[in-house]
């Protein structure tokens, strides 16, 4: 019986190590395990710091292949491209100035040429009135009626700049700029060519005769021209061969 005793509380105290020595051994485990993961972050760290920082690559500003600036979509042209320019951009102004500095002097010696054929119906006459029938009344008259049939030509009697071109009671009509002051009406026209600011040579055709307006519509067909010296009507006669 008291052999019995001793034996079991031996086997209790056997069953009591054994699970003290298993526990002890689990907790030494997690200790152990815990160490190294604290060890294992402090070398990390200090390799981190330890470590020469890495200096971030910057694009380049520009791309020598592509001709681009970083950054924009603009492209740099060609240098050919921007000689043809240039020379375009010259030639343009070297024909600009050309027609700037191109001053018409009139020639009061030499005869201007017809602008179309033709007997004159009403003469120029700013002394005294004549009679128009159209109308029906005697007035001024600033320049003359050349008689000439519907779609003849009309040419430029002297060369001169086209300054103006409307419609007036002589139906459309143009003024041309000869210089020195003087300047050419010519009224009743159709099919202009030109437009202002064109340069025309004597002779060149202006455009032709049309119908004649509501204002002079019996007088019958012509073509109205006036001469000017500085603004005042001057007798076309003295100036044409």
């Amino acid at each position: 019986m008291r052999k019995n005793k001793v034996i079991r509380f031996f086997r209790e105290k056997i069953a009591y190590f054994v699970i003290g020595a298993g526990a002890f051994a689990l907790i030494a485990s997690v200790g152990v395990y815990q160490h190294q993961m604290n060890e294992s972050r402090n070398h990390q760290q200090h390799i981190d710091l330890n470590e020469p920082a890495v200096a971030k690559e910057e694009p380049s500003a520009i791309n020598a292949n592509s001709n681009e600036v970083a950054g924009s979509t603009q492209t740099i042209p060609p240098a050919t491209t921007i000689e043809k320019k240039e020379e375009v951009t010259e030639e343009i102004k070297e024909k600009t100035t050309q027609t700037q500095a191109k001053v018409y002097r009139l020639d009061k010696n030499k005869k201007m040429s017809w602008p179309i054929v033709g007997n004159v119906l009403l003469p120029f006459s700013m002394d005294t009135t004549i009679y128009f029938e159209t109308l029906d009344q005697y007035k001024c008259n600033p320049g003359i009626f050349i008689q000439s049939p519907e779609n003849a030509t009309v040419s430029a009697s002297v060369a001169g700049k086209v300054t103006n071109i409307e419609k007036t009671e002589y139906g459309n009509t143009l003024t041309l700029e000869i210089g020195e002051g003087y300047e050419m009406i010519y009224g009743q026209l159709k099919d202009i060519r030109v437009k202002v600011g064109d340069t025309v040579e004597e002779k060149e055709i202006l455009g032709k005769v049309a119908k004649p307006s509501q204002f002079y519509s019996l007088e019958g067909t012509h073509l109205y021209f006036q001469i000017n010296e500085k603004g005042k009507p001057v007798n076309p006669m003295k100036y044409l061969e």
